[in-house]
């Protein structure tokens, strides 16, 4: 199971590394994302 930091899901949007081939190989149901991480992107987008 992964479970995402604020740094690897910018990274994942901003196709840095290889975050996304990684995400995109294993299941969703394998990839969690804290309801903090969440808010910290979202607070980061709108600020």
């Amino acid at each position: 199971m992964f479970v995402l930091d604020t740094n690897t899901v910018i990274d994942y949007f901003k196709g840095r590394g290889k975050v996304a081939e990684k995400l995109l190989s294993v299941a969703p149901r394998e990839v969690a994302l804290p309801a903090v991480v969440a808010y910290e992107v979202w607070v980061g987008v709108l600020g």
